[in-house]
Order: structure tokens, then C-alpha cells, then sequence
């Protein structure tokens, strides 16, 4: 699924975001939190990814299926 594959993109996007405001936060707790939000966007691109390519997993083997029952 193409948009699996966008969401992991803008997933690590925003987990760099996180990781720079981090590095730029004076305040020990707003440092803290942006690392925490990083650490679940690079969870949520992980899923996502692993998400996708067991989408393209399963239709690939659904299409061998079927092209066998053509046969």
C-alpha cells in the first residue's frame, strides 16, 4: 500500500523534529518529552513498515494463488 509506505516517511519526519527540538531545548523536561515523542514516532514508521510489507506479502501470494487457478 502506497500510503503506508508516506505514513512511515512522515513518521520519521517527525521523529527527526522531535529530535532537533530536543537538541535546541534549554529545560531538561522539554528535552525528556521531545525524545519520548521521537522514540513513538520511530515506533509508529516501525509498525507502519511492517505493516506494509505484510500487505505486499499477502497480495503477492494471493496473486500466485490465483494465477495457479488459471491454470
Amino acid at each position: 500500500m502506497p500510503g503506508m509506505s508516506n505514513d512511515a516517511e512522515l513518521y520519521r519526519q517527525r521523529a527527526q523534529e522531535q529530535r532537533q527540538e530536543a537538541e535546541a531545548a534549554s529545560l531538561p523536561n522539554v528535552r525528556a518529552r521531545a525524545l519520548h515523542a521521537a522514540e513513538r514516532w520511530d515506533t509508529m514508521a516501525d509498525q507502519a513498515e511492517r505493516s506494509s510489507a505484510a500487505t505486499i506479502k499477502r497480495d503477492e501470494a494471493k496473486a500466485i494463488r490465483d494465477a495457479e487457478r488459471e491454470t
